[in-house]
């Protein structure tokens, strides 16, 4: 789960997040970082003057950038997400590039999740769905608004295609590149209603199972960029020796033969295990297998095993004395059952699973002079070198 935790009221006005002023531009602050791949992509792709909102920029050669305010981590929301404008928008589908948000909850907050800018929790397609919908019927509006000065015909005599203005009377066209080089941005800008959307018959994309998924290609070519291979200036790298159970934690620590490895600047020793920072990430995860640590046995999950585990659970089910807490009720059960010709009973189980990521969650800090751009996880620095600690075991 990941985001930007600024929190608002959940009564979140939708028309707030639709811009009304044609000069606001998209601020993508990446400050020191702005030279990785993935800064160098996204000011490509926010590149041109024609802006209708916060969420969609229009260059001259006809490509859309549209944001996508929720993060990609597997599930296919990159796709989904900046989909719902494209399609409200008429954009050409072809002619899209994503561009992922910056860190703004004002603007890119979740409506459906008190106005946190965060992805998790299954909510990113529900609660942005009415939103995105309407900053692309209002992307559409200000486009036909352009295109009808551009045509000096009225906004009603014009229909879009796929990244098209068309003009059914005099047979006239514009793409939307034109417009975007040539059409002045209307003032005020128009804003959209529930009135504006699209009628489920004349969707073109939403429900479609054959669109592929943006960010599939470059994780399959290997081009896809994902935190742990950021590379900076002097960077130190870290990994981390957990203890086998939770909650457990260092008692003593040999550390001889793991300084000894060539590369190693640091061993620390921290509450749930051992850090170590290392020039390479072949020292620290060579120095981190040369540890010797004895643990504590102290920790309550110690004799944790899921046949145990499962076994309570199926006493708890069967102990009628124990009612828990409702969560929803209609009808009455008990009357059923008991004028039921037929009673079936059955225990259906199921093997406990982690929710967590299958890779190291990790990220990058940078360290210049006074200031410090930094992600999740702890950073040691010595003369001025950031030190990149993945949380790997």
């Amino acid at each position: 789960m990941t985001g930007s935790f600024k929190l608002h009221s959940r009564a979140i006005s939708r028309r707030r997040f639709l811009i009304t002023a044609g000069s606001f531009g998209v601020a993508v602050a990446f400050g020191g970082l702005t030279g990785n791949a993935l800064g160098a992509a996204m000011a490509r792709a926010v590149a041109g003057d024609y802006r209708p909102n916060a969420w969609v920029t229009i260059a001259g050669d006809g490509m859309v950038s549209i944001i996508c305010p929720a993060s990609e981590m597997g599930q296919g929301i990159m796709t989904t997400l900046p989909l719902l404008i494209a399609e409200e928008m008429d954009a050409d589908w072809d002619r899209v590039r994503i561009v992922q948000a910056p860190s703004d909850a004002e603007t890119y907050g979740n409506p459906g999740f008190y106005g946190i800018q965060l992805t998790g929790g299954s909510e990113s397609t529900r609660g942005y769905y009415d939103l995105l919908r309407l900053i692309g019927a209002q992307t559409r509006k200000v486009i036909l608004a352009s295109a009808a000065g551009m045509l000096n015909v009225p906004t009603r005599e014009l229909a879009t295609e796929p990244g098209t203005v068309v003009h059914a009377p005099s047979g006239r066209r514009l793409g939307y590149g034109e417009i975007a080089s040539d059409g002045p941005l209307p003032d005020p800008l128009p804003q959209a209603t529930e009135a504006d959307l699209k009628t489920r018959e004349d969707w073109r994309y939403i429900g479609r199972r054959d669109i592929p998924r943006v960010d599939v290609p470059a994780k399959v070519d290997g081009t896809a960029i994902y935190g742990i291979d950021v590379q900076r200036p002097d960077m130190l790298y870290g990994a981390v020796l957990r203890a086998p159970v939770q909650d457990e934690r260092p008692e003593t620590i040999d550390d001889a033969e793991a300084r000894a490895v060539p590369g190693v600047t640091h061993i620390v020793p921290l509450s749930y295990g051992v850090g170590i920072i290392g020039e390479t990430v072949e020292a620290t995860r060579r120095a981190r297998d040369l540890l010797n640590v004895t643990w504590s046995t102290s920790s309550r999950v110690r004799n944790y095993t899921s046949s145990r585990l499962l076994e309570h659970f199926r006493g708890v089910a069967r102990d009628l004395s124990q009612t828990g807490v409702e969560a929803f009720s209609e009808g009455d059960i008990d009357a059923a059952i008991a004028h039921a010709a037929t009673v079936i009973e059955a225990d259906y189980m199921s093997d406990l699973v982690c929710h967590a990521t299958m890779e190291p969650m990790n990220a990058t800090a940078l360290v210049t002079g006074d200031r410090v751009e930094i992600g999740d996880v702890p950073v040691i620095v010595e003369k001025g070198r950031a030190a990149l600690l993945a949380l790997s075991r």
